[in-house]
C-alpha cells in the first residue's frame, strides 16, 4: 500500500514537468528564416555587332558572357528576353574559394527599339536583356561586374561605331501574372531580376549620309524658287516648275521614309520634307498673287514682289533647315 502511494504521483508529476517545459514553445510563434536570394554577377564583352536592320530594328551580336556566384546555386538557365540565342558554346568553368565562374561564347539576333527623331544624325542604343528562366527575385538577384575591363571593340555595322563601352542596368521586372503557380501567395505577381546591357552606337559620316538623303528635296525647293525669275505671264513654265517641285519633294519623302519603320512621332526626315512642301506651296501661292498684280498694276510691281518674295522665302527656308539640322 505504501509502495503504491509513493509510485502514484510520479507519472503525473513527470507529465506536468514536460508540459511546463514546452510552454515557451507553445506560446512563442515559430519564425521562418528568410531566404536570401543568390547574387549573380554578370559581365559581357562585345566581340562584334553586324547585320543591323534599321527597318526591322534588329541586329546580330557576337559576345562573351560570364557569370560569377557563390554556393551550389545554378544560374545557367537564363533567357534573352529581346532575342533568340543562336550559339552558346565553349563554356569555360572554374571554381575557387567557393566562387563559381562560367563564361560562354554567344551569338544571337536581338530586337531593340531605335529612336529616329534625329535620323540620320542619330545616336542609338542597342540593348540585350537577360533574365533567369526559373528563379524569381526571391531566389536570384543580378548585379554587374564592376571590375571587368570593357573597352569599346570595333564593330562591323556599316556606317556605325561604338561610342563607348556597354552600360549595365538591373531592374526587377514584374509580370502581371502568377503563371498559375499554386505556391505563390494570393494576388502575388511573378517578379524576376533582369539584366539590361546597353551598347551605345553612333553614325559615322552622318553629314554625307544627310546630304545624300535630303539633297533631292533641297533641289526641289530651289527649283520651286526659280518661278520668281520667270515672267508672270508665262503660266505654263511658271506653274509647271512648282508642280514638278512638289512631285520631286514627295518622291524624296517616300524614298527617305522607306528605310525606317513607321514612327508615332515626327522624325527629322518628316520635318524637312513637310517644311519643304510648305515652302513649295507658298511659292505657288505667291505666283498666283503676282499674276493678279501683273494684270492690275503691271510688270514693274509684279517684278518687285517676285524679288522680295524669292529672297525672303530662300532666307526663311535656310533658317528652318539650319534649325532642324544644328
Amino acid at each position: 500500500m505504501l509502495t503504491e502511494m509513493i509510485r502514484w504521483p510520479f507519472p503525473k508529476l513527470a507529465a506536468l514537468f514536460l508540459l511546463a517545459a514546452n510552454l515557451p514553445c507553445l506560446a512563442t510563434p515559430s519564425t521562418a528564416i528568410p531566404v536570401v536570394p543568390a547574387e549573380v554577377k554578370v559581365g559581357l564583352y562585345m566581340v562584334d555587332l553586324y547585320d543591323l536592320s534599321i527597318k526591322d530594328e534588329s541586329f546580330i551580336a557576337d559576345f562573351y558572357l560570364w557569370m560569377t556566384w557563390k554556393g551550389d546555386f545554378n544560374p545557367e538557365n537564363f533567357e534573352f528576353m529581346n532575342g533568340e540565342m543562336e550559339v552558346k558554346d565553349h563554356p569555360d568553368t572554374k571554381k575557387k574559394d567557393g566562387i563559381n565562374y562560367i563564361c560562354w561564347r554567344c551569338r544571337g539576333k536581338f530586337r531593340s527599339p531605335l529612336d529616329f527623331r534625329n535620323y540620320p544624325r542619330d545616336h542609338q542604343t542597342l540593348k540585350i536583356e537577360i533574365e533567369d528562366a526559373f528563379h524569381d527575385t526571391k531566389e536570384l538577384i543580378y548585379s554587374f561586374e564592376k571590375d571587368a575591363k570593357l573597352e569599346p571593340y570595333p564593330i562591323s555595322i556599316g556606317g556605325f561605331r561604338m561610342s563607348g563601352p556597354q552600360r549595365y542596368t538591373v531592374v526587377n521586372h514584374e509580370y502581371k501574372t502568377n503563371y498559375g503557380n499554386p505556391f505563390r501567395a494570393p494576388g502575388e505577381n511573378a517578379t524576376y531580376s533582369r539584366m539590361r546591357i546597353e551598347i551605345p552606337i553612333t553614325h559615322v559620316g552622318s553629314n554625307l549620309t544627310f546630304l545624300k538623303l535630303f539633297l533631292p528635296v533641297f533641289l526641289s525647293v530651289l527649283i520651286a524658287l526659280l518661278t520668281f525669275i520667270i515672267e508672270p505671264i508665262d503660266l505654263d513654265p511658271r506653274f509647271g516648275v512648282g508642280v514638278a517641285a512638289i512631285f520631286g519633294a514627295v518622291s524624296s519623302m517616300l524614298v527617305a521614309n522607306s528605310s525606317i519603320p513607321e514612327t508615332p512621332y515626327l522624325c527629322l526626315s518628316d520635318k524637312i520634307h513637310l517644311t519643304s512642301l510648305f515652302f513649295i506651296f507658298i511659292s505657288i501661292f505667291v505666283s498666283c498673287l503676282v499674276l493678279k498684280v501683273y494684270k492690275a498694276k503691271g510688270k514693274k510691281a509684279a517684278g518687285r514682289i517676285d524679288l522680295y518674295a524669292g529672297v525672303a522665302l530662300l532666307l526663311l527656308y535656310l533658317g528652318f533647315m539650319s534649325g532642324f539640322t544644328f
